[in-house]
């Protein structure tokens, strides 16, 4: 793989869903989420109009994420691209 193919691979994988999803998870937003969902109070329950339209809409969409996830890791060229394009990420 050349550098440039590498380097145009990883910019569309950053603005994908998947990739904008990993940003997520590396700010730990998903689990700060998850958190006021366990431990939701009335107050933010009311400050929040739409939490029961994000719950559906993005719960689904991660869910989505996660089976095509999982049909990736059984595919071992893809397991290979994503190794190198997380070593580019790190660099």
């Amino acid at each position: 793989m050349t550098e440039e193919f590498l380097s145009n691979l990883t910019k569309a994988f950053n603005e994908s869903e998947e990739g904008q999803l990993l940003v997520h998870i590396e700010n730990r937003a998903l689990e700060k989420r998850k958190h006021l969902a366990m431990y939701c109070d009335e107050w933010l329950k009311s400050a929040s109009s739409n939490s029961d339209e994000f719950n559906a809409v993005h719960v689904n969409s991660i869910l989505e994420i996660a089976t095509g996830a999982t049909n990736a890791i059984a595919d071992a060229h893809i397991m290979h691209v994503g190794r190198s394009i997380y070593s580019t990420k790190s660099t």
